[in-house]
């Protein structure tokens, strides 16, 4: 049976309703696996929720909203498993689907849970999200010049071994193209990385924090990314 050691990285920000039971069946379904939630100020008590789950969760609290981005690559460094996952804190993303990335890994060194690949759905998006999300990826697929059905799919696993190499510059992104930074980087120094379909459900708890201010950032950040190509290849030793 394939079981590495196993981070899964859960950036949040006001998601305290949900953090708890989400925190149990990610345990639940993943028994070798230990949390870190990256959690950005939240006023509503989400770090004092997640923290109340035990040993095997560790909360880094960070001083205000700093943005996906930043808190993606402050759960990747600060894992030192076999394999590391991200996911969605409102509940979007189901834990048992974890496995299915982790298992992609005997043969990858990045696997994505794709909305937009056969097989994959999305019924936890509206139909203007949708319409954004799906001219998003052709968007990103036209200016970065890599084919991903799902760019923007915030449910992925990475190889241990390969974290070091996506994180030796900072991000780029400030918010939500942190997701796709990662994978474009990944396809830079020659990577591989594989989809698999999954189901983006419903968030259980809130609404959506996706702002109109946050699609404009993400466009600007787009753009940014390209042109830092170049510095994520100069600086990686391959190692």
């Amino acid at each position: 049976m394939f079981a590495p050691s196993t981070t899964v990285v859960i950036p949040c920000f006001n998601e305290a309703p949900g953090i708890g039971d989400l925190i149990d069946e990610v345990l639940s379904s993943i028994p070798q696996a230990s949390i870190v939630i990256i959690d950005d100020n939240s006023p509503d008590g989400t770090a004092e929720v997640a923290a109340s789950r035990g040993s095997r969760v560790t909360v880094i609290r960070r001083e205000g909203r700093l943005g996906l981005a930043s808190a993606i690559h402050a759960g990747l460094k600060a894992a030192s498993t076999e394999v590391v996952i991200v996911m969605d804190g409102d509940g979007s993303h189901e834990p048992k689907d974890a496995l299915r990335l982790i298992d992609t890994l005997r043969d990858a060194d990045l696997a994505v849970g794709s909305r937009w690949m056969k097989g994959g759905t999305a019924p936890g998006l509206t139909m203007p999200r949708t319409a954004w999300s799906r001219g998003a990826n052709s968007l990103v697929d036209l200016v970065l010049g890599y084919h991903i059905n799902d760019w923007t799919a915030g449910f992925f696993a990475i190889r241990g071994a390969a974290i070091p190499r996506l994180t030796k510059t900072p991000p780029q992104a400030r918010g939500w193209a942190g997701s796709l930074e990662i994978k474009f980087r990944a396809l830079c120094l020659g990577l591989t990385l594989v989809e698999i379909p999954v189901t983006f459900g419903r968030r259980r708890h809130g609404t959506s924090k996706l702002r109109i201010r946050d699609m404009v950032e993400s466009l600007v950040d787009l753009f940014a990314i390209l042109r830092n190509r170049s510095d994520v290849t100069e600086h990686d030793d391959g190692a």
